[in-house]
């Protein structure tokens, strides 16, 4: 009973505030390329389909990718163990 109560509140909720569940931050991002490179590259030649990790001489450095919100920023993210965002 209490199962079936909990669902309907909530499809309820949903229809009237819809706002409260349409959080895109959420939604799942899939690239169609994951490109190797051995030197960081000029950010404008980072495009949309691509995650750009640079690695040289297996060690990998780093990780771009353009910010899945549309906004086309360029995203830079350290990969080394001795760099981290403490």
């Amino acid at each position: 009973m209490f199962n079936w109560l909990k669902k309907k509140l909530i499809g309820f909720i949903k229809r009237v505030l819809p706002f409260l569940f349409d959080d895109e931050s959420t939604r799942n991002v899939y690239y169609q390329t994951i490109k190797f490179v051995e030197s960081t590259p000029q950010k404008s030649s980072v495009n949309t389909e691509e995650f750009i990790v640079v690695k040289y001489k297996d060690k990998l450095y780093w990780a771009l990718f353009e910010c899945p919100c549309g906004c086309h920023e360029v995203i830079t993210l350290p990969l080394k163990k001795e760099q981290n965002p403490n």
